[in-house]
């Protein structure tokens, strides 16, 4: 996902929720979804994106160690966790 402007995609929740190693660039709300840790996160340039597609290849075990867990991923992302926050943020600026 060497994206160069992302807000929340979805395919890297859905795809770190499966249990895939990912190499995604770091913008927009991908970085949140790494903890705010971007040290497994790419630049959006060619040469960022070789070093990490080598790095995998040479060893996908220790790349894939890098990615979030899925159960640190359920706490944070799941469908009630993102509504509560969503609907918090509505009823805190309904009753301003």
């Amino acid at each position: 996902m060497p994206s160069r402007a992302e807000a929340m995609p979805y395919i890297v929740l859905e795809a770190l929720g499966a249990g895939m190693p990912i190499i995604a660039s770091k913008v927009g709300g991908i970085p949140e979804i790494f903890n705010g840790s971007d040290a497994e996160l790419i630049s959006s340039d060619a040469v960022s994106l070789e070093g990490a597609m080598k790095a995998f290849l040479q060893d996908p075990n220790e790349f894939s160690k890098t990615m979030p867990t899925v159960d640190g991923l359920k706490s944070r992302f799941s469908v009630e966790t993102m509504g509560d926050a969503v609907l918090n943020v509505y009823q805190k600026a309904l009753y301003r």
